[in-house]
């Protein structure tokens, strides 16, 4: 079945959702398994660095706006959440759950691969902006794919 086929199942499946200025989208450390698609508005991308006396000590990772997505390791790993997403302003998105996706992997198997790749690279990206060391002993093709194999193990591919 060709791509924009597969892309059009996804996109059919896809639940919109409305989140009010400040409302916590996803929150670092909880566990689900839906990916965002920022439609409208914009979000803000924070990380804990777990501040003293139990308080938050947030910074900024990113901003994204419509066309961004985020909670990709979760939708395909089942990994917990390594940041919280808050709307900056009202936004809506659209959620891709688990079970949509597992249908298009398992009739475009090479889209996990695809997938796989984006998501080192996005990673590789981060660890730079914060100044976080990646594994010296693997390339980006070894992290792809160990966590290719990640996602097979979670889709059950």
């Amino acid at each position: 079945m060709p791509l924009y086929v597969q892309r059009r199942t996804l996109a059919a499946k896809c639940k919109l959702r409305l989140y009010a200025d400040g409302e916590i989208i996803v929150r670092q450390g909880d566990d689900s398994t839906e990916m965002f698609v920022v439609h409208k508005g914009q979000v803000v991308v924070v990380r804990d660095r777990g501040g003293a006396r139990g308080e938050p000590d947030e910074f900024e990772l990113a901003r994204l706006g419509p066309g961004a997505f985020f909670g990709e390791m979760a939708l395909m790993t089942g990994e917990r959440r390594t940041a919280t997403v808050r709307a900056s302003g009202a936004c809506s998105m659209f959620v891709l759950d688990h079970a949509p996706l597992r249908e298009v992997l398992e009739a475009v198997p090479h889209l996990a691969e695809l997938i796989s790749r984006v998501i080192v690279e996005r990673q590789a990206r981060t660890a730079v902006e914060d100044a976080r060391p990646l594994e010296a002993s693997s390339s980006p093709e070894e992290r792809s794919s160990l966590l290719l194999g990640r996602i097979r193990k979670f889709f059950s591919l």
